[in-house]
């Protein structure tokens, strides 16, 4: 009889906490949201999210210096020396805000790519082998998130940690612990396949942090309650468009034709519209051992490009194609509107799913769309 009693109590107190967070509380910012699932709210989110002031790593790159020890010794100083902030900017950077500074600004979903230096530590990284560029180690990355996530108590964030460069099994570990460590609380623990909580139920419960990782940390690590696995839950195809095609009307046009008009009934997973930028360069190592500025297109002034008119237009025609999207990611989210975006989504998300109530509801068209605009 105790412990119906105190069941029952727990009960009735988290029913009343969550009645008091859809009745007096916005969650992630609309107060319409709280009775929407997870999977039935669009996140304003970021590419590369942790590439912010990188450094290009001539460590990695004099490794595979022939040329004797002391010259490839004096290669590595000289290219730490002499590498220009610019082309690390350009080619690298695809934020200049921190991450804490992107939740600050509306973003809520992040894309983390993180590299394994030699002490065995990961960092916040750009890219693999002779071609990345590297920042800060991820756990102080954590500790802002952490910082962040406990001074907005009305807020969900989701991590994913995607590419990666190092030994896998090590860097999952490494990642994971991490994670656990620092934001151990409000890891959000679902069995594959449950249905997805509300945003409402989410806070009442305190788990407001939903943490993913792509195949390759997934598949090498331990596999804890609280974490997901991306490729199950999101379709994310790439979309190459070489660096020389920087005309923001065949950018928009490619990613229509190619992605939004696709076969629905090809779409298994959630629907995404991934406006990101990358360029690719295949002579990049060979320009950089001669010190020569690889290209005149930087990734800044190509994101601006798609930030605005272009991420409207492509947002506004899949939405209507797709019905629901589960994520906008954009690069350099400070010059874009992603997040008015992604609240004029939310509105429509309102409209569909509101009177629900939280319910599973058959999604009109099933899918995901993720390409990247240019990878």
């Amino acid at each position: 009889m105790f412990k119906t009693a105190t069941l029952l109590v727990g009960v009735a107190a988290a029913s009343s906490l969550l009645s008091g967070v859809l009745a007096t509380s916005p969650c992630n910012g609309m107060q319409e949201l709280c009775g929407l699932r997870y999977d039935q709210v669009t996140y304003a989110a970021t590419h590369n999210s942790g590439s912010k002031d990188l450094k290009y790593d001539c460590h990695t790159l004099a490794k595979s210096c022939k040329a004797g020890k002391f010259l490839c010794w004096g290669f590595e100083k000289g290219c730490n020396i002499l590498v220009p902030d610019a082309i690390e900017r350009c080619l690298w950077d695809n934020q200049v805000r921190a991450i804490d500074q992107q939740l600050s600004d509306g973003i809520r979903s992040f894309d983390i790519d993180t590299c394994q230096i030699d002490d065995g530590s990961v960092v916040n990284c750009h890219g693999a082998g002779n071609k990345r560029a590297i920042g800060g180690d991820i756990r102080q990355t954590l500790q802002s998130v952490a910082s962040w996530v406990n001074n907005n108590p009305n807020e969900i964030i989701t991590l994913n940690f995607g590419d990666s460069d190092g030994d896998a099994a090590s860097m999952a570990r490494y990642i994971q612990g991490g994670l656990q460590d620092i934001l151990g609380k409000w890891l959000f623990e679902r069995s594959a396949g449950a249905p997805w909580p509300t945003l409402g139920e989410l806070i009442a419960k305190d788990k407001r942090v939903v943490v993913m990782f792509g195949s390759n940390l997934f598949n090498a690590g331990p596999k804890p309650a609280w974490l997901q696995h991306y490729d199950d839950i999101i379709e994310d195809p790439y979309f190459k468009v070489l660096a020389d095609d920087d005309n923001p009307a065949r950018l928009e046009a490619s990613y229509l034709q190619s992605w939004c008009l696709r076969d629905p009934k090809t779409f298994t997973k959630l629907q995404v519209i991934d406006a990101t930028i990358a360029i690719v360069l295949p002579q990049l190592e060979a320009d950089l051992r001669k010190l020569k500025f690889p290209t005149s297109v930087c990734s800044r002034d190509l994101a601006k490009s798609v930030n605005y008119g272009s991420l409207d237009r492509i947002a506004d025609f899949c939405a209507q194609k797709m019905g629901y999207i589960y994520r906008v990611r954009v690069d350099h989210e400070d010059a874009s509107n992603v997040v008015a975006k992604v609240r004029e989504l939310n509105g429509r998300n309102v409209k569909r799913f509101g009177k629900k109530g939280g319910k599973a509801v058959k999604p009109r068209v099933k899918g995901a769309l993720g390409p990247h605009l240019v990878r």
